[in-house]
């Protein structure tokens, strides 16, 4: 596999959640991702593997530090959409290592709020992308 013919990205939109949310995938805390969904509309009535715009699982994507440099490669192992108040511990404990299920949901809360001025609602649906790191740089 070349690291170059791959995506290369960071999470987050400031140094710091970059380098702290890449820190937490190589230490093995983060493994789940989550966002908003927003069906596309042409393709909505599509399964999801299908619709445009959204990972699936088998991709594979180098994460970078918030200088641009590869530090893991990741694989997309499952996606799935539902709403945030039925996402459960299992899944949700999966994106940064919470230890309550509650914890999580005010944690997702203030990340939305913060950086998206977002609120989320129990019917928010949410993308859930969950990945393994498949190598580390």
């Amino acid at each position: 596999m070349e690291i170059d013919d791959l995506p290369q990205w960071h999470f987050g939109e400031d140094e710091e959640t970059a380098n702290e949310t890449l820190a937490q995938i190589l230490d093995g805390r983060k493994r789940m991702t989550s966002s908003t969904y927003y069906p596309m509309e042409e393709g909505a009535d599509l399964p999801l593997e299908e619709q445009i715009g959204y990972p699936k699982a088998g991709d594979i994507n180098v994460v970078t530090d918030w200088e641009g440099v590869p530090k893991c490669v990741i694989k997309t192992t499952a996606v799935s959409v539902m709403a945030y108040v039925d996402v459960p511990f299992e899944i949700a404990r999966l994106e940064q290592g919470d230890e309550t299920l509650e914890d999580w949901q005010i944690s997702r809360g203030e990340v939305f709020r913060n950086e998206l001025d977002y609120l989320l609602d129990g019917n928010t649906r949410l993308f859930l992308e969950i990945f393994e790191v498949v190598e580390y740089l």
